[in-house]
């Protein structure tokens, strides 16, 4: 009876371990709640410089298999976009199924949004993120919406 609970605890020290979370794995957590800040009704304004805070300098955001943005320019620009595009755009972020691989973050989510047509559409994502220096290096996702509705992503 001892060795099995000597096993048992083992494993439980295991599996708190594979899902701790680690520095990668805040560093996706806190884009998102950035992203949030700005995408929400009450947006706050962004630069570069915020941009930069989050991703390196030559990261990548791969949709649906195309290059939807690359580096600090191109992010912002992809973001204003969605920003002329959707009125609100909110994740949950205490409901992101998130595991991690090495530097690689796999995500499978969803994002509340509300278009400029005050439509509203859930949009699914699945992908990973590869972290590297505290920063967001590679995004490669595929994204779906409910209802097999046509929108702005990527």
């Amino acid at each position: 009876m001892t060795k099995l609970r000597i096993i048992l605890a083992c494993l439980g020290c295991l599996s708190s371990i594979a899902f701790a979370n680690t520095t990668e794995m805040q560093v996706v957590k806190d884009t998102f709640a950035w992203f949030n800040q700005i995408s929400s009704t009450e947006r706050q304004p962004f630069t570069q410089k915020d941009i930069a805070q989050h991703f390196t300098k030559d990261a990548k955001m791969i949709t649906n298999n195309k290059l939807a943005c690359e580096g600090i320019a191109g992010h912002f620009d992809h973001f204003v976009e969605l920003n002329q595009h959707y009125k609100i755009m909110k994740v949950d972020i205490n409901s992101i199924d998130m595991r991690q691989a090495g530097d690689r973050v796999y995500l499978d989510y969803a994002i509340d949004s509300v278009d400029d047509k005050q439509q509203n559409t859930k949009i699914h994502v699945m992908g990973y993120m590869e972290v590297q220096n505290n920063r967001i290096k590679l995004f490669k996702e595929i994204v779906s919406f409910e209802g097999d509705k046509k929108a702005v992503v990527g």
